[in-house]
C-alpha cells in the first residue's frame, strides 16, 4: 500500500508497484477483515482481468460517495456496500486466496478490532480512522508486520499521518 484514507466524505486505498517491470494485478488480490475478526480475511476481491502495474504506477481504488475530485482519480470504484472502512477494518495485498495465501502488505491488523475503534499509526492515536495516511517515500516494499510498518513514533513508522482528508491531491502520485 501507498495510501489509506478514511473520512466521513472519502476512502480510499492505493497501492505502488516499485517493481521495475510491469506486474500484472491478476496474481493479486485485496482481503478484508471488517470490525476485527478471528486472525483471517473475511472477504476477498479480485482487482479487475487483465490489469497491469506498470513500473513506478499505482491503483487506487475509492468508495463510491467519495468526492468527485477523488473519484476522478479512482481506477476501480467500489459500491460503498463492499467499502464501508471505519478505522478498524484491516485490508491486506495478498497473493493466492481466501483459504491459501501469502501477505504482501497490510494496513491493520487481521486479529481483534483495536481499542478505541482505530489503529494508532507512528505515535498518532486512532490514525487509521479520519485520517490519510501515507507510505514514506523512501519505503517501496510493503510488510505483512502491521506493527512494525505503523511503529510507534514518526521516526520509526512506515507512514507519514495526515488529516482527514488532506493530502488527496497526492493520491494516484
Amino acid at each position: 500500500f501507498s495510501g489509506y484514507g478514511q473520512s466521513s466524505s472519502n476512502a480510499f486505498f492505493e497501492i505502488y508497484n516499485a517493481e521495475y517491470y510491469d506486474v500484472s494485478l491478476d496474481d493479486f488480490k485485496w482481503a478484508v477483515s471488517t470490525d476485527g475478526a478471528s486472525g483471517s480475511a473475511e472477504q476477498v476481491f479480485d482487482f479487475p482481468a487483465s490489469t497491469m502495474l506498470a513500473p513506478g504506477a499505482t491503483f487506487v481504488v475509492v468508495a463510491e460517495g467519495s468526492s468527485q475530485a477523488l473519484l476522478d482519480l479512482a481506477d476501480l470504484v467500489l459500491p460503498a456496500s463492499l467499502f464501508t472502512f471505519d478505522g478498524n477494518d484491516a485490508i491486506a495485498i495478498i497473493k493466492g486466496d481466501i483459504n491459501s495465501n501469502i501477505v504482501m502488505d497490510t494496513v491493520g491488523d487481521f486479529g481483534a478490532a483495536p481499542d478505541g475503534g482505530a489503529w494508532d499509526v507512528c505515535g498518532t492515536p486512532g490514525a487509521t480512522q479520519n485520517s490519510v495516511i501515507f507510505r514514506k517515500p523512501d519505503i517501496e516494499v510493503g510488510t505483512r508486520d502491521w506493527d512494525l510498518s505503523r511503529g510507534d513514533d514518526a521516526f520509526v513508522c512506515q507512514w507519514l499521518v495526515l488529516g482527514a482528508d488532506e493530502g488527496l491531491s497526492e493520491v494516484g502520485v
